[in-house]
């Protein structure tokens, strides 16, 4: 160890910076974010108003007219809502709210990687619980059998979940729920696009019930950085105790205020992405030489059969294409993760995929 390297703690000398491999392609499908962007007259409305914003100005320490105007529109109390420069902002500072050295918090494997990131930089103890290799579903029995004999501090339910795209079935999230006396964590970033219903719904039901929501998807605002929690008014009373201040700038504010009162436009967006993962799906699970599986998010995961994974990532990216290699992850070994983009940019994915497969 270094000098430099001994002033740093332990927990932060194991982990990794987080890392997306970056590649210059023409069609860029491997972030899953929304391919539709809004009108060119909702664009100058919005930089009108951008225009005349305060720039040098803080924003308020906390959103609060944003935050009174986003628990309108789902129908909560605004001390039931935090809201944070991005939903990876929020999963750290809340992490670190709550679990401390040796305490339990349980994910399920596979899942979106940063939550095990947070845990270990601050020493908890990660209870993991393994994903069907063959259907990559989570068990109820299993994950009950877990929780029950673990009682983590925390438990972590993505639904749907990155990478794997599968959801945990509505009435299955309830059951845990109703077991669980620690906190449950439910990220619900994909819900638009799923099957299930969100447990928004449910919360004054459950005290221990946390819910991540984010804009960059279905909302298709991935650049401004938004992301929020919705949970009793207890818990954000203390999460905003580690929540990084000053953080939502008022741009971000500005265009998501607007973007909430044309929800037309995100429902239209989400069904023609809705459009084109179905007709994706039925082409894909056609292709000899991979194995897709059934999404319930807004990107497609599958297997690489005989070629080797490396020459398909290759090969596509030659083709202008960018997908996401998921190989790394718990169960995961041999997969590819693609998530619904344009029409011509899906149709340039299926004819170089099935080629180079072939």
């Amino acid at each position: 160890m270094n000098p430099i390297e001994s002033l740093f703690r332990p927990a932060v000398l194991l982990e990794h910076e987080y890392k997306v491999t970056e590649h210059i392609c023409q069609v860029k499908l491997n972030q899953n974010e929304n391919p539709y962007s809004f009108p060119a007259e909702l664009k100058a409305e919005i930089e009108a108003d951008l225009l005349n914003a305060a720039w040098n100005r803080y924003p308020t320490v906390f959103p609060d007219h944003f935050i009174a105007q986003l628990a309108g529109h789902f129908g909560v109390l605004p001390e039931n809502l935090l809201i944070g420069h991005g939903s990876n902002e929020l999963i750290y500072s809340s992490l670190w709210a709550i679990l401390g050295h040796g305490e339990k918090i349980l994910i399920p494997e596979p899942s979106f990687s940063l939550y095990k990131t947070v845990a270990n930089l601050c020493e908890a103890l990660v209870v993991p619980v393994l994903s069907n290799p063959e259907t990559l579903k989570m068990d109820l029995a299993e994950l009950a059998t877990e929780i029950h004999r673990h009682q983590p501090k925390l438990t972590i339910l993505c639904s749907p979940n990155n990478p794997s795209s599968q959801r945990i079935p509505y009435d299955d999230l309830i059951s845990l729920l109703k077991m669980s006396e620690g906190l449950v964590w439910v990220d619900e970033a994909y819900i638009e696009f799923s099957e299930n219903q969100s447990l928004v719904d449910r919360l004054n039901e459950f005290p221990n019930l946390i819910i991540l929501r984010t804009f960059s998807k279905a909302y298709g605002l991935a650049g401004l950085r938004l992301g929020f929690l919705v949970s009793s008014a207890e818990i954000i009373r203390q999460l905003r105790k580690t929540k990084v201040p000053f953080t939502v700038d008022e741009m971000s504010q500005i265009i998501a205020s607007k973007i909430l009162k044309r929800m037309d436009l995100v429902d239209r967006n989400v069904e023609l992405i809705k459009t084109e993962k179905a007709r994706i799906f039925a082409i894909l699970k056609d292709i000899k030489g991979i194995q897709v599986f059934e999404s319930d998010t807004n990107f497609f995961i599958f297997k690489v059969l005989k070629n080797p994974l490396k020459s398909v990532f290759a090969n596509l990216v030659s083709e202008g294409i960018l997908v996401r290699d998921v190989s790394s992850y718990t169960n995961l070994s041999g997969f590819l993760r693609v998530n619904v983009g344009t029409p011509e940019e899906n149709d340039q994915f299926l004819t170089a995929i099935k080629t180079i497969v072939s």
